[in-house]
């Protein structure tokens, strides 16, 4: 009987010892499968940067920390403003410019960029400001600095664009010299700006200048809570287009003209001439 009972125990203990194994295994086996699972995940997020990278890129901009001999690719290396992009820009890539909130950065220079987007970047509620600058063409700050290209994509979420202020000795050169913030050729190309929880803040020089010699068609979104500030400086209105131009309403949005009544002819300069221009917006909403 001892016999029986002593091989029942050495039974017991081997089944135990193979327990003991197998479970063993099993903790080797997950985690071994837990270091291919965390190499896929690393694997697939470098695919995906470098797919991002390939066809969109993010700078950040500081005017409080950032230098602009920094790379910018990260808050903590932040440029001062968005002069480093001139060099960067690569035709048709997309670019995402991530400004501090609340701060005023300005554009010292113009981006010309084809086929491809800009989008900038800040908090929907501490809203940053981008502001255009003056610049000397013919005499002091009779011209500005602007957006130009074909077919661009001009974006702003959180993110107000102010066109550019003159010199007090220079008041009212914007209109004599033509200039304006936004640039487009004369061939066909297309210009969209869309805005969310941003404005467009109208200065010493207008939105844009077109002319029926244009083919292209500029459209302006005001997306969400969009809007647009007319008259804080001396240019009375948001565009000087001839035709080929469009804004679109948004939920939320917003004119507000300092000069007086929303009406077309108050933010287009010489409405009654103009062909092909849309404009989808309640103007007697916004009275």
């Amino acid at each position: 009987m001892s016999e029986i009972l002593n091989e029942l125990q050495e039974v017991k203990k081997a089944s135990q010892e193979q327990a003991a194994a197998s479970q063993a295994i099993a903790s080797e086996v997950s985690g071994k499968m837990s270091e291919i699972d965390e190499k896929v995940k690393e694997a697939t997020t470098v695919v995906r940067n470098t797919i991002r990278d390939y066809n969109f890129e993010v700078f950040y901009v500081n005017s409080d920390t950032g230098n602009n001999n920094n790379d910018g690719l990260h808050s903590s290396r932040p440029w001062r403003d968005v002069s480093p992009l001139v060099n960067l820009i690569v035709y048709g890539k997309s670019y995402k410019i991530i400004i501090s909130p609340g701060q005023v950065v300005e554009m010292p220079v113009s981006l010309d960029h084809s086929f491809g987007r800009i989008q900038f970047f800040s908090d929907y509620t501490t809203r940053a400001t981008l502001k255009m600058k003056a610049i000397n063409q013919n005499g002091i700050g009779d011209g500005t600095v602007e957006f130009k290209g074909d077919n661009l994509m001009l974006s702003f979420f959180g993110v107000n664009l102010e066109t550019a202020t003159q010199p007090e000795n220079n008041t009212g050169k914007s209109t004599q010299y033509g200039s304006s913030a936004l640039s487009r050729a004369h061939s066909g190309s297309n210009f969209n700006i869309e805005l969310y929880c941003s404005k467009i803040i109208v200065k010493d020089f207008p939105l844009i200048r077109g002319g029926h010699q244009n083919a292209g068609f500029v459209a302006l979104s005001l997306g969400y809570s969009g809007g647009i500030v007319i008259g804080e400086g001396n240019e009375s209105h948001l565009t000087y287009s001839n035709d080929h131009f469009g804004l679109c309403n948004g939920s939320s949005s917003s004119i507000d003209n300092k000069n007086g009544a929303n009406t077309w002819n108050a933010i287009m300069s010489g409405v009654g001439g103009n062909n092909n221009v849309i404009a989808d917006f309640d103007f007697e909403a916004q009275a």
